[in-house]
């Protein structure tokens, strides 16, 4: 029976569940429709609301259409008025339109005219800037010009000067030839007279010779004793007297040669004797020897003017030591440089052929400048009136 009373039990408190889940249900759905109906009645109060303002406004449209169709009207009327503004203003448009085409083609007219003008400024800057450079060029070709008429100027200015000095030059050498033609004529006739006169030896420079390199010293050292003309014997000499007064000739040098017969110099010490004895350089007849060495004296020959002077200090006071190239110390204390005035005749001929040459290059030289002068001065006038038409251009 506690069984069937326990079953019952359960079963109650299962029914129980049952119920209680089925009443949770109904309260969700009762939850759920009272929800629905609250929407629903808010729905019903917005419409109503709605239906209210529709109801006022269907009272406003209907009391203002009276209004609208006076509104219509005077709408009608502002129309037809715009209608007939419309057309004046399109009228009035499509004269503008012609007054816009023809302002149109004179824009064009003028931006063509304009574009010219802008081309013709253009062409004008670029002829101004030509011209302008074309002028620069012209200023810096007339200075150059000048400079140029001025370096000319100078050239001449010097080469006049330079022709002068040596016409002056030549003058001279000419009178040293003249007067050596001369001398050398009235030695040339004394020495043709030697088969009347059979004393007459021969002229100095007749009896010796030497090499090339020497040939200079030894005659610095001769001088004029080169010309000096060698007899025999007193006897001789006399009679060439005579034949001088005789003849009434130029002044004339004579040697006698038996004079010099015991004529000797002692020989130069080791220190002295630092270069060529002079006398041991020719090539001489041994009867001539004394004589030669009279006019050479104690000279020694040196390669250079430098040496001599390092050698001055070891020499005595009758020392002479001379240069190949002609210097000649004497006794350590007297110094002769170059060629002694009516010496080496025959350069003096040559530097006359070569001062005549000098003469005739600088008369064409001289001759060229002026005719080069002539071309720029033309030059110059031309420039100067280009350059002038050229300011004016360039100004105007």
């Amino acid at each position: 029976m506690k069984k069937d009373i326990k079953l019952r039990l359960v079963k109650i408190k299962e029914d129980k569940e049952t119920k209680e889940k089925s009443f949770l249900d109904l309260s969700e759905n009762l939850k759920l429709k009272e929800k629905e109906n609250s929407d629903l009645e808010s729905r019903v109060k917005t419409e109503e609301e709605e239906y209210e303002k529709a109801k006022k406004d269907h009272e406003i449209i209907t009391n203002s259409h009276e209004e609208l169709e006076i509104k219509e009207n005077q709408i009608k009327m502002e129309l037809h008025n715009l209608k007939t503004q419309v057309d004046n203003m399109e009228k009035e448009n499509s004269r503008h339109k012609k007054e816009e085409n023809n302002f149109s083609e004179k824009l064009k007219s003028i931006s063509k005219e304009i574009q010219n003008q802008s081309q013709s400024l253009e062409n004008d800057k670029k002829k101004l800037k030509a011209d302008t450079e074309e002028k620069d060029s012209l200023e810096e070709r007339l200075k150059s010009c000048e400079s140029n008429l001025e370096k000319l100027n100078l050239e001449k200015i010097r080469a006049e000067s330079t022709l002068e000095s040596q016409k002056k030059h030549l003058a001279l050498l000419e009178e040293i030839l003249v007067s050596y033609k001369n001398y050398q004529g009235e030695k040339t006739s004394l020495l043709d007279q030697r088969e009347n006169l059979p004393g007459i030896i021969d002229s100095v420079g007749n009896l010796f010779t030497t090499e090339e390199k020497y040939d200079k010293a030894i005659r610095t050292l001769l001088g004029e004793s080169l010309n000096f003309i060698v007899v025999k014997d007193i006897e001789s000499a006399q009679k060439v007297i005579d034949h001088l007064r005789d003849n009434k000739t130029g002044e004339i040098s004579l040697l006698i040669l038996d004079k010099f017969k015991e004529y000797h110099i002692s020989e130069p010490s080791e220190i002295e004797h630092q270069g060529k004895w002079a006398i041991d350089v020719i090539d001489i007849q041994e009867q001539f020897k004394p004589l030669m060495s009279f006019l050479l004296g104690r000279a020694s020959i040196v390669s250079s003017f430098e040496d001599a002077l390092k050698l001055t200090s070891q020499t005595d006071s009758n020392s002479t030591l001379v240069s190949l190239n002609g210097e000649i110390i004497k006794g350590g204390r007297v110094i002769t440089l170059g060629e002694k005035e009516g010496f080496f005749f025959d350069t003096k001929e040559k530097e006359s052929d070569i001062t005549r040459k000098k003469i005739t290059e600088l008369q064409s030289q001289l001759s060229i400048i002026e005719e080069e002068k002539e071309k720029a001065s033309a030059e110059k006038t031309r420039i100067s009136e280009v350059l002038s038409s050229k300011e004016e251009e360039v100004e105007a």
